[in-house]
């Protein structure tokens, strides 16, 4: 049997699906970029390089995101491409950056992320891009936004279940003191 170093060894769902959005090049990711609000099936020359990353993903395991959510996840990366961080959860960097751009509006932005955890899925992404907006606002200075893009990956796949969502309010609440800055 060969062995494998950790960086060899195969991915598989939504990690694997990460790495390769990841791994896109910049015409790539720009005509995911010019897909922003609209659906799947919008324009043929996405709709193809989308199938070609996610099909062949899923007809090999079934932990693959679903199409929904890995379409609207190519979307906001191509958007927002950030640096992959193990454990800097979407409500935590979301918070932390509001919080430190402006205080001045805390209740007004609480409210408009009250709007996003009450979003259906298929009427998330004006809300997620918002807050990726603020999210980039904050770390352009300093570095790229880093975000745990396999989390955010699974909690839009089980977006229907309030487990997520009150996690997320938690989270942005900074309820959980073990919680910190990443």
């Amino acid at each position: 049997m060969e062995h494998q170093n950790e960086s060899e060894q195969e991915l598989i769902g939504t990690p694997k699906f990460i790495a390769r959005i990841i791994s896109l090049g910049l015409g790539q990711l720009n005509l995911f970029r010019s897909q922003k609000y609209k659906p799947i099936n919008a324009s043929v020359e996405s709709f193809d390089l989308f199938s070609g990353i996610w099909w062949n993903l899923r007809q090999n395991n079934q932990w693959t995101p679903p199409r929904e959510v890995s379409w609207l996840i190519a979307k906001l990366y191509a958007q927002y491409p950030t640096r992959h961080k193990p454990r800097a959860y979407f409500a935590i960097q979301f918070r932390n950056a509001l919080f430190n751009l402006d205080k001045s509006n805390w209740r007004k932005q609480r409210l408009t992320f009250d709007s996003l955890l009450t979003a259906e899925l298929d009427s998330i992404e004006p809300y997620l891009v918002w807050a990726l907006s603020i999210m980039h606002q904050h770390f352009r200075k300093t570095e790229k936004i880093p975000l745990d893009w396999v989390q955010l990956t699974d909690d839009l796949s089980n977006w229907n279940k309030d487990k997520t969502k009150i996690e997320w309010s938690n989270q942005f609440l900074n309820i959980n003191k073990g919680d910190s800055k990443c």
